[in-house]
């Protein structure tokens, strides 16, 4: 049993420290998010920044922050995300009794099953175990961009977080990229940008599922109820898949409407012309996002809906198509400033284009 001990000790170190080298990167690609989660432990956990030696924001934004100060970092956000599940009764679905088991080794659980049920410290070693789950494999700001999102709180985000395990296996997918023994610089870069992807899916499938109102007060109801109408397919398939239900059409029929609506408007592009626009504030951070999300959600909806598929291929396609072909083929930012503010302009172009497609569908 002290073998299982030391293995459960190495791999939650081994992910706490995986958590840290992805979180150097992603403080980097999304410095506003960090510094809109350390607000956030400063007004609810009383960080200080002075007294932890963490940077402001000034000095933050350009370079991102150390692993050491990620640390200091994670260190507040586990305590905020534990301290804000234990004001919910969480642990009334029995959803989370892996979490708890996770705590302990196999030998004892099958040797003292009472043990774990009468244990008085249950809430709070779930809650804990959870909390780790969550920060060491969906990253540091994950719970806090949610919420951000949606205005939902902790313990439908954690419902969330649940289905969406449940449904595309998040977990398991993350042991998968975690057991890879391909140790190589290469390989190494490959596992890390899979996992940040996979990180992205995760948020977007939870923001989907909040904003839907598909939510029941039971995990397991809501995968049961999904389940079948997703038919095996991936995070990507969600969005239309809930508006399907919510509009009582057919998903499957929905689901291949999607793909061809995609295709046939080029949402891909619009995809990359957000993923290169310029982010120089939280808010144009926020607005990115939302943009993305308001067009999944137009296909989404137009894929539930034949007649809305049917204006969408209309005779304003064209018009529709050149707009994205020059949207296409703006400068990249490459460090320098005329293509910088070029690129830049993409945020306001795509607002327009978001609102071109709109006028589409109606």
């Amino acid at each position: 049993m002290s073998d299982e001990v030391v293995d459960l000790v190495l791999t939650n170190n081994r992910r706490q420290a995986r958590a840290l080298a992805l979180g150097e990167t992603a403080a980097r690609r999304d410095a506003f998010g960090m510094v809109d989660l350390i607000h956030t432990l400063e007004a609810d956990q009383g960080l200080d920044r002075a007294l932890e030696g963490l940077p402001d924001d000034r000095d933050m934004l350009p370079r991102g922050l150390t692993r050491p100060e990620l640390a200091v970092v994670m260190a507040y956000a586990k305590m905020d995300l534990k301290a804000r599940l234990l004001e919910t009764p969480f642990d009334t679905d029995p959803w989370y009794d892996a979490a708890m088991r996770g705590a302990f080794p196999a030998g004892l659980l099958e040797a003292h099953p009472e043990a774990l049920e009468g244990q008085r410290l249950r809430r709070e070693i779930t809650a804990t175990q959870w909390t780790n789950d969550v920060i060491h494999r969906l990253g540091i700001g994950f719970c806090c961009d949610v919420l951000e999102a949606t205005n939902a709180y902790i313990e439908a985000v954690a419902r969330a977080i649940g289905v969406v395990d449940g449904l595309f296996g998040l977990f398991d997918q993350f042991d998968v990229l975690e057991s890879s023994s391909d140790q190589s610089a290469e390989g190494v870069a490959d596992r890390d940008r899979a996992t940040l992807a996979l990180r992205r899916e995760a948020r977007r499938a939870c923001t989907w599922l909040l904003r839907g109102g598909f939510l029941s007060e039971r995990i397991e109801s809501t995968i049961q109820r999904l389940r079948p109408a997703l038919s095996g397919g991936g995070f990507d398939a969600l969005p239309t898949v809930l508006a399907a239900l919510e509009l009582g059409t057919d998903p499957a029929d929905a689901l291949d409407r999607a793909v061809d609506l995609a295709a046939t408007l080029r949402i891909a592009d619009i995809g990359g012309a957000l993923e290169c626009a310029l982010i120089n504030s939280p808010w144009a951070r926020l607005e990115a996002r939302q943009l993305a999300d308001d067009v999944t959600r137009m296909i989404a909806t137009a894929a539930a809906n034949p007649e809305v598929a049917e204006r969408l291929a209309g005779p304003d396609l064209a018009a529709w198509l050149a707009t994205v072909q020059e949207l296409a083929t703006d400068a990249l930012p490459t460090g320098d400033g005329h293509e910088a503010v070029e690129q830049g302009t993409n945020l306001v172009r795509l607002r327009v284009i978001v609102r071109r497609l709109q006028d589409l569908a109606h």
